[in-house]
């Protein structure tokens, strides 16, 4: 199971696909990430309108991004949507975490020397979320068309 080397996890599943077994790590590590974040949030009530619209657009975001990277695979063309998206979602998700946890630190930082209301601290954090999920959907369609690509080369050798 890779945490951190996408490259290498491309090079194997474009040698290969990955077997169930191999999926399953992935979607287990998946699974219990989103209940730890589940259990971080449930605590914290919404306390504004861009609270309810951030939780919206994480379910949009789910949705079209997932869509997204169904069309960077080929699409109906596509081969191994599943398996792709689980493993490069997992890698991607794990460098993203770490590097938006730093920035939102430092954006927190900022926001603390700098006196900000409830109202625009809710603003901020949902266009910084918001770009987050941007860029992680974005990252995870690069390298999964990048793998669909690579097949597709091999394929026709």
């Amino acid at each position: 199971m890779y945490f951190w080397r996408i490259e290498k996890l491309k090079t194997s599943m474009a040698a290969a696909p990955l077997t169930e077994r191999e999926v399953l790590p992935y979607l287990v590590a998946s699974i219990i990430a989103i209940y730890i974040a589940l259990g971080l949030t449930q605590h914290t009530p919404i306390t504004s309108f861009w609270d309810d619209i951030s939780s919206f657009c994480e379910m949009l975001f789910a949705v079209i991004g997932t869509i997204y990277i169904y069309r960077k695979n080929n699409g109906k063309n596509g081969q191994h949507f599943l398996q792709r998206y689980i493993a490069i979602n997992w890698v991607v998700s794990v460098r993203m975490f770490v590097g938006a946890l730093i920035t939102y630190y430092i954006l927190q930082e900022i926001l603390s020397a700098v006196y900000v209301n409830e109202e625009n601290s809710a603003l901020i954090d949902f266009i910084y979320f918001f770009i987050i999920n941007v860029i992680l959907y974005w990252r995870i369609g690069h390298h999964v068309h990048d793998l669909a690509q690579k097949n597709m080369t091999q394929e026709n050798i």
